[in-house]
């Protein structure tokens, strides 16, 4: 019988060094993800957008648009919900979506109130 949590923490592990290996995390800003984050708001219809890339304690934006912070608590990313999801993710009202209870990126005046995110 397989561990569910074993497969998990493995994949998550593989997902990890993936992404580790790929040198990307804390470059500086590149024109093509910043072409295709400006074409997701145009697409999506929302003032803001970003490509984030989750490690293991934070979701880093190496592109965005009308995005003050540069990285946020991998607890606090939206993004970690796509992770062990095999399609796309579309929440159209964060504020309806059990998963976004509490999140402080949710509430308030500048809150993300849509959500759209390929798992990697």
């Amino acid at each position: 019988m397989i561990d569910r949590n074993e497969t998990g923490a493995s994949q998550e592990h593989a997902r990890l060094t993936s992404l580790l290996n790929m040198g990307i995390l804390d470059t500086p800003p590149q024109r093509d993800f910043d072409e295709v984050t400006r074409l997701a708001a145009l697409a999506c219809n929302t003032n803001s957008a970003a490509v984030t890339l989750i490690d293991a304690n934070r979701g880093w934006f190496k592109s965005r648009v009308s995005v003050h912070a540069a990285e946020v608590p991998r607890e606090h990313a939206l993004c970690s919900l796509d992770i062990d999801q095999p399609d796309l993710l579309v929440i159209p009202d964060t504020h309806l979506d059990a998963r976004c209870t509490g999140n402080p990126l949710t509430e308030g005046q500048d809150a993300i109130r849509f959500y759209a995110g390929a798992p990697p």
